[in-house]
């Protein structure tokens, strides 16, 4: 038999800024809910109104919101009127990255289809207008490490995707 284990004392510190982290998370993800946009689309700015800089310095929770939230940049505005403001504003860039952010996603639904295993390499075709094939031409390299594609086809013509194991 052995002893529990000695918890050890909670850093309050760190449980006081989580805690603002979470709020502002939440209040940043219903702004998104409440303007109709998806999570997968990145937007520019989250400001958020606290006079305290106690989250400020802290780059590991503003990197976390920014994840979370799926935001560029995060700044402290004491004089907003409301908790946070969300910049709602979708930019090219953001637009662009959005659609990439699709593509894998439907990439890796399709991989899921296949029952392929997350590192198995496999060969990917996709077809669409010139858009979609400069999307993904643009963005090869990306989409080749982040679904594990061994060989990427593209085609112009009707909307679809095949994959298949490489052989």
């Amino acid at each position: 038999l052995e002893m529990w284990p000695v918890a050890q004392t909670a850093n309050e510190k760190l449980l006081q800024e989580m805690a603002i982290v979470r709020k502002a998370v939440s209040l940043g993800l219903d702004a998104r809910s409440k303007a109709g946009i998806k999570v997968r689309q990145p937007l520019g700015e989250l400001r958020i109104k606290n006079n305290e800089s106690r989250i400020k310095e802290n780059q590991q929770l503003i990197e976390l919101m920014k994840d979370e939230v799926n935001v560029k940049k995060i700044s402290f505005d004491h004089s907003l009127e409301t908790e946070v403001w969300l910049d709602v504003n979708i930019t090219p860039e953001l637009k662009e990255e959005g659609s990439v952010r699709d593509l894998i996603r439907s990439i890796q639904e399709l991989r899921k289809e296949k029952s392929l295993v997350p590192n198995e390499k496999a060969d990917l075709m996709i077809a669409g207008d010139k858009e979609r094939i400069a999307l993904a031409q643009k963005y090869e390299k990306e989409i080749k490490a982040v679904s594990s594609i061994h060989t990427l086809t593209l085609e112009e013509g009707v909307d679809k995707m095949e994959i298949s194991r490489v052989s």
